[in-house]
Order: structure tokens, then sequence, then C-alpha cells
């Protein structure tokens, strides 16, 4: 457990009670209770999050900032003046 999570209960109590789960949902994520007792091993869980993050990041198809062409609209030679 990370020694901020003490201090972020301190402060803020009722936030901590809402939103905890969704706190440890995100940090153990694509974890499973048999990697959580030692059935599973760490590879495993990390291939697993790899594939995950593989197809979130193929799902969003980000295109590269520095590319100059990127929201460049072109006018097609055949319209006419």
């Amino acid at each position: 457990m990370s020694h901020k999570n003490p201090v972020a209960l301190w402060h803020s109590p009722s936030f901590v009670l809402r939103y905890g789960h969704k706190m440890l949902a995100h940090t153990f994520r694509r974890s499973t209770w048999k990697s959580a007792l030692g059935m599973e091993s760490s590879y495993e869980v990390f291939e697993r999050y790899r594939a995950i993050r593989k197809s979130e990041r193929n799902y969003l198809e980000l295109t590269d900032p520095s590319d100059p062409t990127v929201g460049i609209l072109r006018e097609s030679s055949s319209q006419s003046a």
C-alpha cells in the first residue's frame, strides 16, 4: 500500500470512501485473485495488462503531433473555382 493512502484518508475521508474502490481497481488493473494468491506469475499478469493497453492504443489510433500534415485540409483538383 502506498505511503500516500493514509494521508489521503486523513485529508479527504469522504473522497476516499466514495472513490477508493475505483482507485484500487486502477492500481490493480488486470490482476486476479489467482495473481494475488501467488497462483499466477507476475509475468502473466503483466502480459495481460500489455494486451489490454495495446488494444486501447489501437482503438484510439493516435496521430503524431509532430506530423505537419495533420489537420490540414487539402483542396481536391477536381473541384472547379
